[in-house]
């Protein structure tokens, strides 16, 4: 057996082929590796083929809520007649056009939609070509002529207009409530000696011990009741103002 050879010969070239031998015997004893080339595809394989997972993204929220048209309504009493106003605010990021304002019914028995401010056409509505983006805005005035003294009724309105996608919107404008008691007077014009004569038994009244206060110098009340009478439909027939020994005082009449 070569794993048992222990005699060496002196002469040199057995020598020689005895190194020769012990190479072979070394080459021998240490065999070459043995490579599984499966096993390490296999495992490459299922390296390769690991699905990759995304990121999870948290869902997100507008900062600011979509853009809308907004509408706005009111009415007051103006030089004798009932002034219905609405107004209507674009804040959405494109235009608005063809806007219509109508109003679909009101108290008849006692007003009259006489006209519509800056519409000569029409007087139950009121047409603009566009409403700017971004804040433009309306504000058409409905001028109502009393019928009686005292109101009491609903107005209702409707509003129309194309979007950006050329779609027809409508808005149904929350009714508005008149609650006025007596308070479209008509100013009448009468002289000093009828106003005296009329009001001769409204104006028998006694004290009875009940003081206001109020926070007015007496020039300053004065010119603000004479304001006040005419804004609510008072003919001032007469107005007097006096300061004596560091008195103030002052006299207006009006009627209705």
């Amino acid at each position: 057996s070569k794993n048992t050879i222990t005699l060496l010969s002196l002469r040199k070239g057995n020598i020689l082929e005895s190194k020769k031998e012990l190479v072979k015997m070394d080459a021998q004893l240490q065999p070459p590796p043995v490579l599984e080339p499966e096993l390490v595809i296999e495992n490459l394989k299922d390296i390769q083929t690991e699905p990759d997972i995304p990121p999870k993204i948290a869902p997100t929220t507008p900062d600011v809520e979509p853009k809308t048209v907004r509408v706005l309504r009111g009415g007051q009493i103006e030089g004798g007649n009932y002034i219905f106003k609405v107004k209507v605010i674009n804040n959405k990021i494109y235009n608005i056009t063809d806007v219509d304002i109508h109003i679909l019914s009101y108290p008849e028995e006692s007003l009259v939609l006489s006209r519509v401010d800056g519409h000569q056409k029409t007087t139950d509505r009121a047409k603009f070509h566009k409403i700017s983006k971004g804040g433009g805005f309306v504000s058409p005035s409905f001028v109502f002529k009393p019928k009686k003294d005292c109101l009491k009724g609903k107005i209702h309105a409707v509003i129309n207009f194309i979007n950006e996608q050329d779609q027809i919107k409508t808005i149904n404008v929350e009714p508005h409530d008149i609650r006025i008691i007596c308070g479209l007077l008509r100013p009448k014009n009468v002289s000093n000696e009828d106003f005296e004569e009329l009001t001769n038994d409204l104006l028998t009244f006694k004290k009875v011990g009940e003081e206001l206060t109020i926070y007015y110098k007496p020039e300053q009340l004065y010119q603000k009741l004479f304001v006040l009478l005419k804004n609510k439909n008072f003919a001032v027939i007469d107005s007097e103002q006096q300061d004596s020994s560091g008195k103030f005082l002052g006299v207006i009449k009006g009627f209705a």
